[in-house]
């Protein structure tokens, strides 16, 4: 079906085969992924105890996995991304909102508090700082 094709090509894939194949194009297909050359591999991202894998959208604190929403996931990829900037309010919902006509303010409230419970959740430090007037920084406690 096209959502499993989406799916597959979403985490990861780049290229997808449906059954039934010639075997023709599947010897094709990997003749050119050979020719693109080697593959730059996506490092995490690190702030403190917290990494964010974007191959594998795997987020983990302090050694516990933590389940994010595909926003949750963009606005916290975004945030350590930019580790130790200021993201300005405006920039953070025109990136991880881009399709949306407008998005009200306090979604984006919403959301940064809904990822500082499961992020900082039995730990003494919060790495979502709030910087007033001007919006967010993703900052290592120490």
């Amino acid at each position: 079906a096209v959502e499993d094709r989406v799916a597959g090509l979403d985490v990861g894939a780049d290229d997808y085969l449906t059954k039934p194949f010639a075997f023709e194009e599947l010897l094709a297909r990997a003749r050119a992924l050979v020719r693109r050359g080697p593959i730059a591999r996506i490092t995490p991202f690190v702030v403190g105890d917290l990494s964010l894998d974007p191959a594998s959208h795997e987020v983990i604190r302090g050694g516990r996995r933590i389940l994010l929403s595909k926003t949750e996931f963009a606005l916290l990829q975004l945030l350590m991304r930019r580790a130790g900037q200021v993201v300005r309010r405006d920039a953070i919902i025109a990136e991880v909102w881009p399709t949306e006509a407008s998005v009200e303010e306090n979604t984006l409230s919403a959301f940064i508090s809904f990822l500082r419970r499961k992020i900082d959740e039995g730990h003494a430090e919060t790495l979502i700082q709030t910087v007033r007037g001007e919006g967010y920084r993703m900052g290592d406690p120490e």
